[in-house]
């Protein structure tokens, strides 16, 4: 269970990451549609870490991408309102 939390912390450190680098368009379009980027990076997470950990903890760390990204999602939401 650890290892799978720590799995999914640096899977998300990875994400987040990523999406720094991207667009502001693409920024703007990921947190206005949220639910979607949130699926989408759940079901990914799983299919990627299947591949590469035991299912159990491949589980855990979709489990704390997606809470991670749903956390991560909000505090962009909050930082767009507030600047506009």
């Amino acid at each position: 269970m650890i290892e799978g939390l720590f799995l999914g912390l640096l899977t998300f450190a990875g994400l987040v990451l990523i999406i720094i680098r991207l667009p502001q368009w693409i920024k703007k379009q990921l947190v206005k549609h949220h639910l979607l980027t949130d699926l989408s990076g759940i079901i990914l997470t799983y299919m990627f870490l299947t591949g590469v950990s035991s299912s159990v903890m491949a589980l855990f760390a979709s489990a704390t991408v997606g809470v991670l990204t749903t956390l991560g999602l909000l505090l962009a939401k909050n930082q767009m309102t507030q600047i506009h």
